[in-house]
């Protein structure tokens, strides 16, 4: 969905790790001394404090993944997520009004959003038409000699199949 930005975070937390590491080893690490005494006493201080900070390092740094992942998530979400939710919306309003709802440019599922509106419109003609033939078979119902009823039962069956499977 969002390889490019999936590859900059890597690319920033890849980069931040480095820093981090380089960092790490210049501060925790010392100057080294001028004598072999010196030099052993600063490489044990080193060795005792590397763990501590790199432990806290990684933990920033994973904090920092997971808060991009999330973000990410989050934004990919809403993308998916809200079109299926105005989708839904525009099922529930279509008996009611005829301007759905429809997408946002931006959101994903733009052909699904096509089709949906097309079908609306598609049954909504189709209900028209039948809401027309029931109608005139009720009027013909009331006042046998005004239709023949077999042939409005007929049109009224043909309307049906083309909605069947």
């Amino acid at each position: 969905m969002h390889l490019k930005l999936v590859a900059k975070v890597a690319l920033i937390t890849s980069v931040t790790s480095t820093l981090v590491l380089i960092f790490i080893i210049l501060f925790v690490g010392g100057d080294g001394g001028d004598s072999y005494f010196e030099t052993l006493q600063s490489h044990r201080l080193t060795q005792s404090s590397l763990g501590t900070a790199m432990l806290l390092a990684g933990l920033l740094l994973i904090g920092f993944v997971a808060t991009a992942t999330w973000i990410i998530s989050l934004y990919a979400s809403f993308r998916v997520a809200g079109p299926l939710f105005r989708f839904c919306r525009d099922l529930e309003l279509s008996p009611i009004t005829d301007r759905p709802i429809g997408i946002r440019k931006e959101d994903y599922l733009q052909e699904v959003s096509q089709e949906l509106l097309d079908t609306v419109s598609t049954l909504r003609g189709h209900y028209t038409e039948l809401e027309g033939v029931v109608d005139k078979v009720a009027a013909a119902y009331e006042d046998p000699g005004q239709e023949n009823l077999t042939e409005l039962l007929d049109d009224l069956k043909a309307l049906e199949g083309r909605v069947s499977c």
